[in-house]
């Protein structure tokens, strides 16, 4: 399966497209949350708002699943990007309403 190979990329590549187009793929195959979760949350602080965006993204892919991220995207709606805040507040949305609701989503 891909999944081992694309989260050793996410973690080792030091090219910022590399890494955004394998969270990319983690999110949109949207498996093994308990391996995958984890990496798309530290994925959250990386240096590349890319990065960030997509891990955002790919984390609201695993709704439920993906509740340990909810203090990580909470962060991120101070983030100065807009794509970045914007995809914090969806992914807040499909992974925990309420918590979205608290942080002041809509």
């Amino acid at each position: 399966m891909a999944i081992p190979s694309l989260l050793r990329t996410v973690i080792t590549s030091t090219e910022e497209e590399v890494r955004a187009s394998a969270v990319f793929a983690l999110g949109g195959i949207h498996a093994e949350p308990e391996r995958v979760v984890p990496v798309l949350i530290k994925c959250l602080a990386d240096t590349s708002i890319e990065v960030q965006s997509e891990a955002a993204k790919g984390l609201g892919n695993f709704g439920e699943n993906a509740k340990p991220a909810v203090p990580a995207l909470v962060v991120l709606l101070q983030n100065q990007n807009q794509d970045v805040m914007g995809h914090a507040k969806a992914a807040l949305l499909r992974i925990d309403p309420e918590a979205a609701t608290k942080a002041g989503v809509k």
